[in-house]
């Protein structure tokens, strides 16, 4: 989760996943890299979580922008598992990881994997590239309810993942270990440019259509 400002879009976001932990079966690690932060709340906070042990944190001694705070979450992930890109004005809910996990092992050639939201282009709800308005935690666990109702064969073959929330098997990653961050510096666009050249290699990029992840944006 790259992480630059926005104290209580990144506390709720943290606070999301924390909540999802016992729900799901697949175990997670939260690398939180701090882009150099200005807002000191939000960096005391990060601190705080960490030494609660919580979450792993990178601070950035300067601030490289969302390209840049990625890859180095990336550089810092372990090298056997998968990863999730994840924003920090996310909301998850219930058992997300698991599916999103499931789905990318449902095909060896599943290279990325991409839930539903309310802001996500290609991917939003209601409305189709449109930034609908983002859903309080009551109305997203509803509608991850009604999505996850679609099964693990809900998967469909997208041109390229989208950047709020993409999970990336750890296979694609041996690959192409990072984002673009040389011809894309301060960010949108990074994730089409990894997915498209994923999809020339022969990797597929998938919505899970059964997952729902709220975004601010």
């Amino acid at each position: 989760i790259p992480v630059y400002s926005g104290f209580e879009e990144t506390k709720a976001c943290l606070e999301s996943v924390y909540a999802t932990l016992t729900l799901n079966q697949t175990k997670m690690r939260l690398l939180i890299v701090n882009d150099a932060s200005p807002d000191k709340r939000l960096s005391d906070y990060l601190k705080q979580e960490s030494h609660r042990g919580k979450i792993t944190l990178i601070e950035r001694a300067f601030n490289v922008g969302f390209v840049g705070a990625a890859n180095t979450g990336l550089a810092h992930s372990s090298s056997e598992h998968d990863v999730v890109l994840l924003n920090a004005d996310t909301i998850v809910v219930s058992n997300w990881l698991d599916r999103l996990q499931a789905i990318s092992q449902s095909e060896p050639t599943i290279g990325t994997v991409t839930p539903i939201s309310n802001n996500a282009e290609l991917l939003s709800y209601p409305h189709p590239m449109t930034a609908n308005p983002m859903p309080d935690l009551k109305e997203t666990t509803l509608l991850d309810q009604l999505f996850s109702q679609l099964g693990l064969g809900a998967e469909q073959v997208i041109p390229s993942g989208v950047g709020f929330c993409i999970y990336i098997r750890r296979a694609l990653l041996q690959e192409q270990p990072f984002l673009n961050e040389k011809l894309i510096q301060r960010g949108y666009g990074e994730e089409t440019e990894f997915c498209l050249k994923a999809a020339a290699k022969g990797w597929k990029n998938v919505v899970a259509a059964n997952v729902f992840v709220a975004h601010k944006g």
